[in-house]
């Protein structure tokens, strides 16, 4: 049996957010867009690293370029710990990193539920989840997009340096804060 999915976050978990071109990344630095939310959404996903390796990120990555010639360009992965988020949640700030595992349909698995890290689906799961009401029409507000910037500006971009390969072949990801 595989470990079983903690729902609490360690802070020294690294987490994993998948990196695409145009929108996340320009000459290998990251942009803010890699850690805001879609329109109308107040979450950004993420994967837990302690319950998936590189190369199944990397396939979770590699299949949401859904179209035949894709909108959104796969470059690699940023990696950032935890307690950055963990730090600014215990202080109050609007911003939470959350376990959040999906099954095989994109569903969140209910709180409680026993996930273990071989499940089906998506075990790995988490989400940043920003505390604010969007509203249609209306530009994010400034203190999300401050705090994307500063994750963007904080995470490791890692690129993958074969895009064409069967899995991960670049730098492990691996962070010392």
């Amino acid at each position: 049996m595989s470990e079983q999915i903690e729902e609490q976050i360690e802070s020294s978990e690294t987490i994993v957010r998948f990196v695409y071109s145009p929108f996340h990344v320009k000459k290998d630095k990251l942009k803010r867009e890699a850690f805001q939310p879609a329109k109308m959404r107040k979450d950004v996903s993420v994967q837990r690293l302690r319950y998936c390796d590189e190369s199944t990120c990397r396939r979770i990555g590699m299949t949401q370029q859904r179209h035949s010639e894709p909108i959104k360009i796969w470059m690699g992965m940023a990696g950032f710990k935890a307690s950055l988020i963990i730090t600014k949640t215990q202080n109050s700030e609007p911003i939470q990193l959350i376990a959040s595992p999906m099954d095989d349909a994109g569903n969140y698995h209910p709180k409680g539920t026993i996930v273990f890290a071989d499940d089906s689906g998506l075990p790995a799961h988490a989400d940043i989840f920003y505390n604010y009401v969007p509203t249609e029409g209306e530009p994010l507000p400034i203190e999300i997009k401050q705090y994307a910037q500063y994750l963007a500006e904080q995470a490791h971009f890692f690129r993958d340096p074969n895009p064409l390969a069967g899995k991960w072949e670049g730098k492990p990801i691996e962070l010392d804060k």
